[in-house]
């Protein structure tokens, strides 16, 4: 059977999953990856090269070093997918070992083409045992996929999304009553960084879901800079919840912080501190452009004259020529403003 029509005969249009009932179901078959700008990779274990894997064959009847399965306990998603290609030995651990992926980071390139399905696939590995799930960017995962991965995953504690355009707020915050209708603890820490529509009352909701006491004093924590590498919060911080109100427009979204030296003195700290649509951000520094110089690039986003500078350095040191067109193309040309 192909990849597509296995797929398929699960998933309606879009990538949905058909509820919940293929949560049962074990990808052994199929295996699915993605790696650079290649297509989907359907790997077939009925195949004889891999059948009669040398390498790590089973015939021996010895276990794996224990050194190997601690080895791969600090590999991501993306690399146990490589590691399972290796061999029938290797395949069957890294897809029979639960505490393997008890955490689940997906970004780049896997969550082109990540879908509610194959979400549920992988997830389905940690047997109920999931306590970290971060998804960043998958554009494919809806609603009812982040159900039905909840629903399997009662120890939840750790979830980020930042990204997932086609997930809502309403959606979410529902995955979250679902989790802690199960009497668990629920999640504890949420990112939702990119997420749209959310007021106040959802933000409300959120910190009463998570267990946000309103009254403990604020905790300092690392700064968030605007930049085009790192434009959400990583799920390593340890804040509780991502998003905040802005004290310039009211709205709950991302706020950024800036690492210019004036700023950083305590009595301005605040005064720009705020979301990304109230304080124009340099998109290579994050510093605030507030009366200065500044570039608006062919994206629409902003350089400060410094950091515009310094990219044009860099080009003109440049021998290669493609990479000193590359660099003008992100820096864009364009238009000086003060």
């Amino acid at each position: 059977m192909s990849l597509v029509s296995l797929v398929g005969s699960k998933v309606q249009e879009g990538g949905h999953v058909s509820g919940c009932a293929a949560a049962g179901s074990d990808c052994n078959v199929v295996d699915i990856l993605h790696t650079g700008d290649e297509d989907m990779i359907s790997v077939d274990w009925g195949k004889e090269e891999f059948r009669n894997c040398q390498a790590c064959s089973q015939g021996s009847g010895e276990a794996p070093h224990e050194a190997l399965i601690l080895a791969l306990g600090y590999l991501g998603v993306r690399d146990l997918l490589v590691v399972e290609n290796v061999c029938t030995s290797l395949r069957n651990i890294v897809q029979n070992d639960p505490l393997l992926w008890r955490s689940i980071h997906i970004d780049q390139p896997l969550n082109e083409k990540l879908t509610d399905y194959s979400l549920l696939q992988i997830t389905n590995r940690a047997l109920g045992s999931l306590e970290c799930l971060s998804l960043v960017d998958c554009k494919r995962i809806s609603d009812e996929g982040l159900m039905c991965v909840i629903e399997n995953n009662p120890k939840l504690i750790k979830l980020s999304v930042p990204g997932c355009t086609r997930l809502s707020i309403e959606g979410i915050l529902n995955s979250l009553k679902a989790l802690k209708s199960m009497g668990t603890q629920g999640v504890k820490h949420l990112r939702v960084g990119g997420l749209f529509g959310v007021t106040v009352n959802h933000f409300e909701e959120l910190k009463f879901l998570l267990g946000i006491d309103n009254q403990i004093q604020q905790i300092v924590h690392k700064p968030l800079f605007y930049n085009w590498r790192t434009l959400y919060l990583s799920s390593e911080d340890d804040r509780a919840i991502d998003i905040e109100m802005c004290p310039r427009c009211q709205n709950v979204m991302l706020l950024y912080d800036c690492p210019a030296e004036g700023c950083r003195q305590k009595d301005h700290t605040q005064l720009c501190r705020a979301c990304s649509l109230c304080i124009l951000r340099c998109l290579q520094c994050g510093g605030c452009i507030d009366d200065n110089e500044y570039e608006e690039t062919f994206s629409l986003e902003y350089l400060c004259l410094d950091c515009s500078k310094r990219e044009l350095a860099k080009c003109h040191e440049s021998s290669d020529r493609t990479i000193c067109t590359s660099s003008l193309l992100e820096v864009g040309s364009l238009h000086l403003h003060d």
